[in-house]
C-alpha cells in the first residue's frame, strides 16, 4: 500500500497536461515490479508530445524503483474505456 501511494503521487507529479490516468494495475515477482496503466492525453497532442510523457513518467518510476517494468497505453481524451482506478491531473 504505501509502494501505490508513492507511485501515485510520482505520477500525478508527471503527467502535466496529461488528463487522467485509469486501469492502473501493478504486481511484484521476486524483486521485479511490473506496473501498467492507462494514460490520456488532449486528442490535439502529437505522438511525439505523449511519448516525451511517457518517457518521462517511466524515468521517473525508474529512478525511484530501478527494478521496475512499465507499460503505458496512451489514450485520447474523449476514448478512454475503463475507469477502474482514475488519477486526475488537478
Amino acid at each position: 500500500e504505501e509502494d501505490l501511494t508513492r507511485v501515485k503521487t510520482l505520477v500525478k507529479d508527471a503527467m502535466t497536461g496529461a488528463l487522467e490516468i485509469h486501469s492502473l494495475k501493478s504486481r511484484r515477482a521476486g524483486p521485479a515490479v511490473f506496473l501498467e496503466f492507462h494514460l490520456v492525453v488532449p486528442s490535439a497532442w502529437t505522438v511525439g508530445e505523449a511519448h516525451g510523457l511517457c518517457d518521462r513518467i517511466e524515468s521517473l518510476l525508474a529512478t525511484a524503483y530501478p527494478a521496475i517494468q512499465i507499460s503505458i497505453h496512451v489514450e485520447p481524451e474523449g476514448e478512454a474505456r475503463e475507469r477502474k482506478f482514475v488519477l486526475t491531473n488537478q
